[in-house]
């Protein structure tokens, strides 16, 4: 369905406009309010009735000297209650701020989900989901495009001396208040029909993938691949590799030089699951597995905000992956790049094999690269199930022009000063 593919694609003022779920969700999330029932009533009634009097005197000619103290008493009242919920309402409106422009998108992707015709039974379930959105939505977007332009110049006047901010946040609120759980449902559904969208559209542009075959009925983690590359790269630029975890080898430790590919083999390897889990095609060109769990610990940052340093962060990523492989005994699959990079070589030693043997012991199947040489003696523990491969340049000559193939061994080359020597850092 390209027509519908692209039409979803093209959704918004602005090609590919992104809309982010958790705007959304923070929105419905935030506390509530929580006005009295009787003061959305009570304020407009007072606006309404100054402004009825204003009207009334400006038809009929009255004496404004007798109008002009029953209007200044009334928006008096008003006035009072608006600053009474100034906090609260400044809340509700700040809360809404990050929805402007979003609702619109999302009530016209629903549209197109509820208008179109399926036959699959989960597209057709998807669209009774999301039945009535369309008039609340519209609702709701309008109300936005009021808190948007409420503070414009030639309103902003008109606003205050109605109210118009304590107005919207009772309207706002009250929305919430009827729409929660709906909204929560169409987020859900076209959540889900934006993942569905995207496996097909990577389908239909990649004819040349296959469906891996899905082992559930065996009790140990397992990978086949044949002929994988990184789904993201070009078909003419992929180079294929061949992965077997499982049976007599549960863990690959890759050495290599930089820029060898190691940790693009890394990911390739996550994401074919990924794809292959979530029903789609992955790039293979035979993929046999068990229903992997994922553990990756792939490009670990430094948190200023939080005071952690990369390695505080990757010591707590890799206690996450240790817990998740104890749940999930035999289906774990472990992913790990440049492990404890940021230590010395032999606490790197010590702590990697920790880690190492934790995961097996918990019949964990995966890889980990590294630069350095000490971590190859890992795969040579006779109690270890692992075999050491790496990726380096076939031609000892010219250390950088790499065929990013896997292979058997450990690295032998370096190319650090080549890289140097790139920049003009080194005349060695």
């Amino acid at each position: 369905m390209i027509d519908l593919r692209e039409q979803i694609a093209l959704l918004g003022r602005f090609r590919f406009e992104d809309v982010p779920a958790e705007s959304f969700d923070r929105w419905l999330e935030a506390e509530h309010s929580n006005f009295p029932s009787w003061l959305p009533w009570t304020l407009s009634l007072l606006t309404f009735v100054w402004m009825a009097v204003a009207l009334l005197g400006r038809i009929q000619h009255r004496d404004w000297d007798h109008l002009l103290p029953v209007i200044g008493a009334l928006i008096a009242a008003q006035g009072a209650i608006c600053l009474w919920l100034y906090d609260r309402v400044r809340v509700e409106l700040e809360a809404a701020q990050s929805l402007i422009g979003q609702t619109s998108i999302l009530r016209e992707g629903l549209r197109t989900l509820r208008q179109t015709s399926f036959l699959a039974p989960a597209l057709c379930v998807l669209q009774s989901q999301v039945r009535g959105e369309d008039n609340a939505l519209q609702r709701l977007e309008f109300y936005l495009k009021v808190v948007e332009h409420r503070t414009k110049e030639w309103i902003y006047p008109m606003s205050l001396l109605i109210g118009g901010g304590t107005h919207i946040a009772f309207a706002l609120e009250r929305w919430k208040q009827h729409f929660d759980v709906p909204m929560r449902q169409w987020l859900a559904a076209w959540a889900e029909f934006e993942g569905l969208l995207a496996l097909a559209t990577y389908a239909a542009e990649h004819d040349e993938n296959v469906y891996p075959q899905i082992m559930d009925d065996t009790a140990e983690a397992q990978f086949e691949a044949e002929g994988m590359t990184h789904p993201l790269l070009a078909l003419g630029n992929a180079v294929p590799n061949d992965v077997v975890l499982g049976g007599s080898v549960k863990f690959l430790l890759i050495s290599g030089s930089n820029m060898a590919g190691k940790s693009t083999l890394l990911r390739a390897v996550g994401a074919n699951v990924v794809l292959g889990l979530a029903g789609a095609p992955v790039a293979a060109r035979t993929l046999k597995m068990s229903a992997l769990r994922i553990g990756a610990s792939l490009s670990i940052q430094d948190s200023l905000a939080d005071g952690k340093s990369k390695f505080l962060a990757e010591v707590e990523r890799l206690g996450e992956i240790l817990t998740l492989a104890g749940e999930a005994r035999g289906q774990t699959l472990f992913l790990m790049d440049e492990i404890f990079s940021g230590t010395n070589s032999l606490d790197r030693r010590i702590a990697a094999e920790a880690v190492l043997r934790g995961l097996l012991a918990s019949e964990s199947v995966g890889a980990l690269s590294t630069h350095d040489l000490a971590l190859a003696e890992l795969a040579e523990i006779s109690e270890l199930p692992g075999r050491n491969v790496h990726m380096a340049s076939p031609d000892e000559a010219n250390p950088l022009a790499f065929d990013y193939l896997l292979k058997p061994g450990i690295n032998q080359t370096t190319n650090g000063l080549a890289i140097v020597r790139l920049l003009g850092l080194t005349h060695g």
